[in-house]
């Protein structure tokens, strides 16, 4: 077996400086064109394609759905027969809150889009598996556009909340017409988020 000597002496430290300066200078250069033959490699072969189909939340469904209509309050009990007529009983149900005498009355039904509400379902909430639906009161004026927003029942997550509110926002309604005018009204808008 023959043992491969190296050169010794003050010829070779002058090498070995060189080699030294050329690789401090072009080491740098040499990782750069290290990492682009990588990513070239990577993205040739179609790997960086599987890692993102991986790696990404898949595609999100927003469901739009009509209100569901409330159950009809039941009756009061009717008073025992020796129980004085003075003192009626009082049935408490849960209905929309009354309109403001002279202010817009609410409508439930009935609401047409010109651009319906396109809710952008929030990457968090995807990632947390965060699903539900809100339920909006929209206040539409005269020309179909939304004025206020306001949350009527909430998704349970203040983000889907909040992604419907700004749905509602850029939305544009056809105007709600009385006596053949456009007037203000509130809609009930809800909103499904749903992961598909």
């Amino acid at each position: 077996m023959s043992a491969t000597a190296w050169p010794s002496g003050p010829g070779f430290s002058a090498i070995a400086a060189l080699v030294g300066r050329i690789r401090t200078r072009f080491g740098p250069v040499a990782v750069v064109i290290a990492a682009h033959a990588l990513l070239f490699y990577v993205i040739s072969t179609g790997l960086l394609a599987r890692v993102a189909e991986v790696a990404l939340p898949q595609m999100v469904d927003v469901i739009f759905v009509a209100p569901e209509p409330e159950p009809p309050a039941p009756a009061p009990p009717a008073p025992p027969p020796s129980a004085p007529a003075e003192s009626p009983r009082v049935a408490v149900a849960s209905v929309p809150a009354p309109p403001q005498p002279g202010g817009p009355k609410t409508i439930s039904s009935g609401v047409e889009y010109i651009q319906a509400p396109q809710p952008v379902y929030p990457s968090q909430s995807r990632r947390m598996g965060e699903q539900g639906k809100v339920v909006l009161r929209v206040l539409v004026n005269e020309k179909g556009q939304p004025d206020q927003v306001l949350v009527q029942h909430s998704s349970g997550s203040s983000r889907l909340d909040e992604a419907g509110r700004q749905a509602a926002l850029r939305a544009l309604f056809k105007p709600h017409v009385e006596d053949g005018r456009p007037v203000a009204v509130f809609v009930i808008v809800p909103l499904n988020f749903q992961l598909g």
